[in-house]
């Protein structure tokens, strides 16, 4: 898929007030991007367009870069991620349908 345009600020700020009350569809774990997870995640997105996911225990290099390859091989555009591990024990972020 190809990647989508940055989100301006504006742009992540009114979607994230639009996510902030949902729950997550969706928790990585362990078992990282398995084909069943993309397969849901990207069911989710065509569904929903916004959704939340959660990243259990991850470093913020290893968020970080499960963010960017989430966004390469779905074409979707990440919008935030909320929590900071170690003091949180986990973190959302939210991507948007392109």
């Amino acid at each position: 898929m190809s990647r989508p345009e940055p989100l301006t600020g504006a742009q992540r700020r009114r979607l994230r007030a639009l996510a902030h009350d949902s729950q997550p569809v969706a928790q990585l774990g362990r078992h990282g991007l398995s084909e069943a997870f993309l397969a849901e995640l990207d069911r989710a997105l065509a569904e929903h367009e916004l959704i939340k996911v959660r990243l259990r225990g991850a470093e913020r290099e290893e968020r970080e870069m499960v963010v960017h390859e989430l966004g390469e091989r779905l074409g979707c555009a990440p919008v935030g991620l909320v929590g900071q591990p170690p003091s949180a024990s986990y973190s959302d972020f939210f991507m948007r349908s392109m």
